[in-house]
């Protein structure tokens, strides 16, 4: 019995060419709780090729960051590769709505997940915990910076 195996991506376009995409939720707080302000997804430049070129970089097919260098201090935005939530983009990247539910309960829980983390590095008195930071993250540059 063989099986397919398929790599997550948009729906197959004309040329059956699938891309790389992720998919971005903006969400808001109010006192009665959160909700959903945005929804974009950023595809790759490069659709997944089934044969790897050496010369070719992976960024290409993989990297979905809209942003590239246009020289030694600039840089420009490829917007032609946002996808927006009409039904021309949304019906291109093959996700439901039960994709996009979970995208906001794990949008939600991220926000307090980082709430909760930020509330136990401060004291009571709004007091910063230096000693408690390093044992989480022993990277002495970050704390350096964070504490100067």
């Amino acid at each position: 019995m063989q099986k397919n195996l398929y790599h997550v991506g948009t729906v197959p376009d004309k040329r059956s060419q699938l891309y790389v995409f992720d998919l971005r939720m903006m969400i808001g707080a109010a006192d009665d709780g959160v909700f959903p302000v945005a929804f974009y997804a950023r595809r790759a430049r490069a659709p997944l090729s089934p044969d790897l070129d050496p010369s070719v970089p992976s960024w290409d097919m993989l990297g979905t960051n809209l942003s590239i260098k246009t020289g030694e201090h600039s840089w420009d935005t490829e917007t032609d590769r946002l996808l927006l939530m009409d039904s021309q983009d949304f019906n291109w990247l093959g996700i439901g709505l039960d994709d996009l539910i979970e995208a906001y309960v794990q949008t939600t829980l991220a926000i307090r997940a980082i709430d909760r983390m930020a509330d136990a590095l401060l004291t009571r008195k709004g007091r910063f915990r230096s000693r408690f930071f390093r044992t989480i993250n022993p990277d002495a540059r970050l704390a350096q910076e964070i504490l100067t």
